[in-house]
């Protein structure tokens, strides 16, 4: 994708609200976990769901979450880049493609999100934690739900939309 100012989309710009939303609902939940639960004690919210804080140094799936120093600023850089890139995308979409800009801004707020994180804390805070007796889904948190909903609208438009 050529970087053109003259084919950025002003009304676009309306559309980073989403993102804003987004960063705004996770941090603050990242803040009431960390002020009211204790580092991997279960909350029981349903017989599905606990609310259980924990703390991610690494990507996805706790991937690199054992490595030194060097993984969080490498992650920090991978997210800085793919959130411009993912704003000049969004600047540049057509107006009329409203769910991919929806998606793409539901991407960009998730990654801003865990970037304040990773940066202040060198960690992301995760606590939303799914299982089905004893198997359990990945720890996760506001950001990483906006991240994989726009990220499945994404892949929808990718298999089913024509334009």
């Amino acid at each position: 994708m050529e970087m053109d100012v003259k084919t950025w989309s002003p009304q676009n710009t309306r559309w980073l609200a989403v993102s804003v939303i987004v960063i705004i609902l996770d941090q603050l939940t990242k803040f009431m976990v960390r002020k009211k639960l204790l580092l991997f004690v279960p909350f029981k919210v349903f017989s599905w769901l606990n609310f259980t804080l924990s703390f991610n140094s690494g990507a996805a799936f706790s991937f690199l979450n054992s490595q030194p120093g060097w993984a969080r600023w490498t992650l920090i850089t991978i997210a800085i880049l793919i959130i411009g890139y993912l704003l000049i995308w969004i600047l540049q979409a057509e107006p009329y493609k409203k769910w991919l800009i929806f998606a793409l801004t539901l991407i960009l707020g998730g990654a801003v999100s865990n970037l304040i994180d990773r940066f202040w804390s060198g960690y992301v805070t995760d606590f939303i934690s799914f299982h089905i007796n004893n198997w359990y889904f990945a720890t996760f948190n506001v950001a990483d739900s906006a991240i994989s909903i726009g990220a499945a609208i994404l892949v929808f438009l990718l298999l089913f939309r024509r334009d």
